[in-house]
């Protein structure tokens, strides 16, 4: 999947044409693949695994929440994945 096809999930999804369940997979499949647009890529496999499992339950607000900005759905995505992971990292050095 390139970034434009991820660009066009929350419209597919709003349009009808891809289920909600359908796009919150697809961008999970996204976030696994290529860590590196996040800045994930320096976790280790065993982080990168529990973060994910936490955050992908808030994938589909996130594709509900976005309105169609001049940004992009990724450039979205993006900074609710760091303000995720700040507050993970957080809770887990703190327990």
């Amino acid at each position: 999947m390139t970034l434009k096809e991820l660009n066009e999930i929350p419209f597919l999804v709003k349009t009808g044409k891809l289920s909600l369940k359908e796009g919150k997979n697809r961008v999970w499949v996204f976030i696994f693949q290529k860590p590196y647009i996040f800045g994930l890529e320096k976790m280790d496999e065993d982080s990168f695994s529990e973060f994910l499992t936490v955050f992908s339950a808030r994938i589909e607000k996130i594709i509900t929440a976005f309105n169609g900005s001049s940004t992009g759905f990724g450039f979205f995505l993006g900074v609710c994945i760091q303000k995720s992971y700040k507050i993970w990292k957080y809770r887990k050095i703190k327990k």
